[in-house]
Formats: structure tokens, sequence, C-alpha cells
């Protein structure tokens, strides 16, 4: 079965967008019940895909394809419904110190923000990390420290005390997830390869592996491409 296949009529994709626009629900089921028929999804609908889509996010056997699929997806989906939350170097690690000694729901409380807009903050702070590496050379030492501090008896830092460091841009965010988005294949899509003669020729995404798409070409040839040369239709 293809673990990308809409569930009762609900891509991954559709699925974000619900999810999104039922966030402030606190997982109501009348509430979002609604919500889906406003969008003009019936609620049975809904609900079964909720199931499914929980479950193939957490099958083992899928090794967590679904579920870092659908992360970028979701990302993207709440970045256009209002402005992204964002938070300084120094309030990212005290909050992320803070979930290991206090746990996330704690940390929501005392930092000032919601499970969402952390999704958000810790999804363009770990972006940022990875990308630009050697400019957050203390990271670990950083978050070492911080929990020193709170376990202590510190408060961790508030969302918007640091008067200080850097704020990122709240586009970043929006930005970041759709390119995110946009390197994302399942089998099934149309795809284009960079060709080494300067051409793209069309194909179609058989297979995603270890940075690899395996590509089958009209004419029935098919073969394993470096992702950065495979580009969506």
């Amino acid at each position: 079965m293809d673990p990308f296949q809409p569930i009762a009529g609900i891509s991954l994709e559709l699925y974000a967008d619900l999810c999104v626009a039922m966030k402030d629900t606190n997982g109501d089921r009348n509430a979002c019940a609604a919500i889906a028929q406003q969008r003009g999804v019936a609620p049975d609908a809904w609900f079964a895909a909720q199931d499914g889509w929980n479950q193939r996010m957490a099958d083992p056997s899928l090794m967590g394809r679904v579920a870092l699929a659908y992360m970028p997806i979701y990302q993207a989906a709440l970045a256009k419904s209002g402005p992204a939350a964002t938070c300084t170097y120094r309030e990212y690690v005290s909050m992320l110190a803070a979930i290991n000694v206090i746990g996330p729901e704690q940390m929501y409380a005392r930092c000032g923000v919601s499970g969402v807009e952390w999704s958000q903050i810790s999804t363009y702070w770990a972006n940022e990390l990875v990308k630009n590496q050697g400019q957050y050379p203390t990271l670990n030492n950083d978050v070492v420290v911080e929990k020193q501090r709170i376990q202590t008896g510190g408060a961790p830092m508030r969302r918007g005390d640091d008067g200080v460091g850097q704020r990122p841009e709240v586009g970043d965010l929006a930005a970041r997830a759709q390119a995110l988005v946009e390197t994302q294949f399942k089998a099934g899509d149309d795809c284009r390869v960079h060709w080494s003669d300067g051409n793209k020729y069309p194909g179609r995404v058989a297979e995603v592996r270890d940075g690899r798409v395996h590509v089958t070409f009209p004419n029935g040839s098919a073969q394993w491409i470096e992702q950065r040369w495979v580009e969506k239709a």
C-alpha cells in the first residue's frame, strides 16, 4: 500500500490544512466536526482520516516516512494562517532546556508559548542550527548551563524577555517550510530530471531512499538519481 494514499478522500496536504484550522479547538470533536463540515469534508471522513494518518505516522514499518513528510507540509500550512512565532537564540535555548527539566506543558505555560507556537519556533531553529552550525558552536554547552540554572530554581526565559538577541524575521519560517515541501518526493509524483546535456526530462518518482530518487521515464527506462538533480513537475 502506498503510505501517502489519501484516507477517506483526504490527502496529507488537506489533512495538514484541516489540522491548522482546528489548532485552537483543543481537540473538541464537535468543534472539529463543524470546521471539517465548513470546508466540505464530512465529519466521519475527517475522523477516519485523523485516525488513519496518525496510525501511518506512528507505524514503525514506515520508518517515520509519513511523519517526516508531514512536518514541513504542516509548517507551511501553519505559516499561511498567520504570522509565524519566533524567538531569539537565547530564548530558544531556555525553552529547550526547560522542556528537559519541567516537561513541555510546564514550559509552554512558563515561557508564554503554545504547543503550536513551539512547533514553529523549534522548526525554525532546528533548520537554522543545521544550516549555520558554525554560528552556534556553544549550543550544547549553552543548553547544559541553562538546564542547571533552571534545576536550581531559575525561571526559564519567556518569549520576548531577551532584549539583546536578534529576532528572526517572521517570513523566514514560511519560506523555509515551503522550501522543504518542494523537496519532498513520494511515489507517483511527476518530476523533471536535470540531465548532463543541460535539458530537463520528465519522469515519475517510483521510490525515494538515502537522498536518491528512483525515477521511471516515459520510454520505460528507470534510474536512481541524486535528489539534488530532481525537481517536482
